[in-house]
């Protein structure tokens, strides 16, 4: 088990390594957008409406914090993407060793009794899994963007701060 935690580690470490250029980028977007706009979502800095995932990031920090009902309120689908992101983690570092090494995969497969095809088949059918649950979550925020649409905003999901318009008329008028 503690091989297994440790690779998963390492694993994880490999991850974030390959995502540092993203990360930057993000970093580097988030600063600017915050200094300039005091806002982070580019639909609201460009027409100044929410997005369909404007709040989850807030809804998230009330989650962890224990106030669950204003999260509910503020955006449902946090609960989803949380459940999704869990099985995913556990199953990325802790339950799918394939992805560590090939030669470590092959190894693993001859003493298992595995060929290759059947890796190959369960990974085909985890991506398969994964992008079924990826549109279901992704049609839940829609509707529910298209249904907040129809009957408003509640006031907990806008980001305050400036349009694009607003800050390009304040310089030039």
């Amino acid at each position: 088990m503690y091989q297994r935690i440790r690779k998963g580690l390492k694993l994880i470490g490999k991850d974030i390594h390959a995502l540092l250029p993203a990360i930057a980028a993000l970093a580097v977007y988030w600063t600017v957008t915050h200094l300039l706009f005091d806002r982070f979502c580019p639909m609201q800095i460009l027409l100044g409406l929410p997005c369909p995932g404007c709040g989850m990031t807030r809804a998230l920090g009330l989650v962890l914090t224990g106030h669950l009902a204003v999260a509910w309120k503020m955006q449902p689908p946090v609960y989803g993407w949380m459940v999704a992101g869990v099985v995913f983690g556990v199953q990325r570092y802790l339950v799918n060793r394939e992805e560590f090494e090939p030669e470590e995969e092959i190894r693993d497969c001859i003493k298992s009794g595995k060929s290759k095809a059947d890796v190959e088949n369960r990974r085909s059918k985890q991506a398969k899994m994964w992008t079924w649950v990826l549109i279901v979550l992704l049609l839940w925020e829609i509707g529910l963007y298209l249904w907040r649409m129809i009957y408003g905003f509640p006031v907990s999901v806008e980001d305050p701060g400036w349009t694009l318009y607003e800050v390009v008329h304040a310089i030039f008028a």
